[in-house]
């Protein structure tokens, strides 16, 4: 994982992150069910031509499916740096999206539906609106990182509390 934005002078990188491997679950299932059609369309498709090319379509369909959510895992990542929080999208046109870690008012981490792997959605609220992060590995221990971060850029000490996970 590449850090694509350059650093401001005295900024570092403290962490960088990509969505949970449960985000490749409908990958995987796209994958699958791609090959399932494909196969049935194979099978059919000399005994019935529209349900042959009505398995191909599908198959391609799913096909699409799994690899488009191959393509957002593989080119999404999320970096906090002393400075801010960066959100990468995209290999080919890479988009990205930056909060000053002095806008951040507060951090709302949410389980996702299926609370495997610690992942969670987190909603940074900032002047500008929200930005929702989706399926952040150890989501909790990544928003607290994002508070102690904010709070040592603002000069106030990091409470007991911060230091739990």
């Amino acid at each position: 994982m590449k850090f694509r934005p350059s650093l401001h002078p005295a900024e570092e990188v403290i962490t960088m992150t990509r969505p949970h491997l449960t985000a490749l679950l409908g990958a995987a299932m796209g994958a699958f069910l791609a090959a399932a059609a494909a196969s049935f369309a194979a099978t059919i498709f000399p005994l019935s031509t529209f349900f042959g090319v009505l398995g191909y379509a599908l198959a391609l369909w799913c096909g699409w499916f799994a690899v488009s959510r191959l393509v957002w895992w593989a080119g999404t990542s999320v970096a906090l740096t002393t400075q801010r929080l960066v959100v990468q999208q995209g290999l080919l046109h890479h988009r990205s999206e930056e909060v000053p870690l002095a806008w951040i008012q507060g951090v709302d981490a949410a389980h996702a539906a299926l609370r495997t792997g610690g992942s969670a959605h987190l909603s940074v609220f900032h002047p500008g609106g929200t930005l929702v992060l989706r399926q952040v590995p150890a989501g909790h221990q990544f928003s607290m990182e994002i508070r102690r971060a904010q709070q040592e850029l603002l000069g106030r000490a990091p409470t007991g509390f911060d230091r739990r996970y």
